[in-house]
This record gives structure tokens, C-alpha cells and sequence, in this order.
């Protein structure tokens, strides 16, 4: 089973050569977008992975107002925190030719308070912010070593309910719980990533390779991305440099 996964994934010398490759990728998507309805969605993931990626897309001359973004998680941390995935995104992308790109804040800039209601609050607004995207016309992710994609851990309570294939939300409240995450999180759900009409994922490193052989055999525990890899609805891309 390992041989077929690694048939599927892309490898690159080079972060430079992954994030080149990625980036056109993700304007291939965005054409289409605007080719079949005038407009694109992106859902894009937060880490460091995707950092050289976000800064070659912000330089493409496009039509950058027609496309709308959204985050695959969030965590409820200052809005000063660089562990938000928004001001990474913010940074790297939303600048130069991407500076007219429409952004959707999982949770925004001023809500740090993590109280209950507060988190009721931010989830079901971030429900009806994402919902209203309609299907997405790409989710771009990373992966952990555990192989959770967005905040889609399959160890946490909330799990059933996040990596339903056929659930009826868009974001659900990832609650902190032990191997992680350590503070809440906002995510879309394992139904909505997999409703999109593509997904990429860049990878890093052998430990993530690894994982993704691990997921994909079932030697491992479940995780978001073997059941990503196991779907049929959507064409999942693997892309991997060292």
C-alpha cells in the first residue's frame, strides 16, 4: 500500500520548486472559478509550509477582488499571535497584486475572550460566513505528523461530528483536549474540505511522508487525511519537498 500513496505524491527538490508549482496550481483554480461562475473560494491553511507559497500567489496579476478566502482553522489566541492562521495569511498573501483578495476571518481580530458563549457565538457566525461561500473551488492544506488537516483531529471529542463525511456544518468548535489541540480552534469541517471541487496538500520532511504512508495503509491510527485519501468525491494532489 505504501508504493501506491507514494505513486500519488509529487516531490520537489525544494521548497522553492514545491511553492512555484503550488502557486500556479492554486491560479489554475482560481481561473476556473471565474470561468464558471465569475468568481473563486479558497480555503487556505495557516503553518509555515504554505508560507513561500502565499508569497509568490500575492505577486499574480488577477482579478484578486473576485476571490474570496477563507482560513481551514482558526485558533482562539491574541490577535497579536503569529499562531494565528489569519495574520499569517494576512502577511504573506493579502499584499502586492493579492492586497484586493476578500478575506473571511474564521474568528475575528478582536474576540479573544474563550468563554462558552463566546465560542457559541464565533462558531455558528463562522458557519454562516463560510456556508455562504458555497462550495469551494479549492482547500489547500498541510498536514501533522498525526496527520489532522485544518483542526480536524481524529483523537478529539468532538471528532464524530468534524470527520463526518456527511455532516450539515461547515465549522464546528475543535475543543482543546490532550494530544492537541492546546487552545480552541475553529475549523471547516471534514465535509466541507471534502466537498470542494480540488484539494492540495504540501508536505515537508520524511516524519510527514511517513505519516502519510502510515494513514494511507491503515497502519496507523485514523486520522483527516487517510480519510481524505480514501474518498472519491474530490481529487486530492500531494505535493512533498524536502
Amino acid at each position: 500500500m505504501s508504493g501506491a500513496i507514494d505513486e500519488r505524491v509529487e516531490r520537489f527538490d525544494s521548497i522553492e520548486a514545491m511553492a512555484t508549482a503550488a502557486s500556479c496550481r492554486v491560479v489554475d483554480h482560481i481561473r476556473a472559478g471565474f470561468r464558471r461562475r465569475g468568481r473563486a473560494s479558497l480555503a487556505l491553511a495557516g503553518g509555515r509550509t504554505p508560507l513561500r507559497i502565499y508569497e509568490e500567489l500575492s505577486r499574480w496579476p488577477l482579478r484578486w477582488e473576485w476571490v474570496d478566502i477563507v482560513p481551514t482553522s482558526e485558533r482562539w489566541v491574541s490577535r497579536l499571535s503569529l499562531e494565528r492562521n489569519g495574520a499569517v495569511i494576512r502577511a504573506k498573501l493579502l499584499k502586492n497584486e493579492a492586497a484586493a483578495a476578500n478575506y473571511h476571518p474564521l474568528i475575528e481580530p478582536w474576540e479573544t475572550d474563550p468563554g462558552h458563549n463566546a465560542l457559541m457565538w464565533a462558531t455558528a457566525k463562522a458557519e454562516e460566513t463560510v456556508s455562504r461561500l458555497g462550495r469551494l473551488d479549492l482547500a489547500l492544506l498541510g498536514m501533522g505528523a498525526d496527520g489532522h488537516v485544518a483542526s480536524l483531529f481524529a483523537a478529539n471529542p468532538a471528532a464524530r461530528a468534524l470527520l463526518d463525511p456527511d455532516g450539515p456544518r461547515s465549522c464546528l468548535l475543535t475543543p482543546p483536549a490532550p494530544p492537541g489541540p492546546r487552545q480552541p480552534r475553529i475549523t471547516l469541517t471534514f465535509a466541507k474540505i471534502a466537498a470542494a471541487r480540488h484539494v492540495v496538500v504540501v508536505i515537508r520532511g520524511e516524519q510527514k511522508l511517513e505519516a502519510l504512508r502510515r494513514a494511507w495503509s491503515g497502519a496507523g491510527p485514523p486520522s483527516a487525511i487517510g480519510a481524505l485519501l480514501q474518498q472519491h468525491r474530490t481529487p486530492v494532489e500531494v505535493l512533498w519537498a524536502p
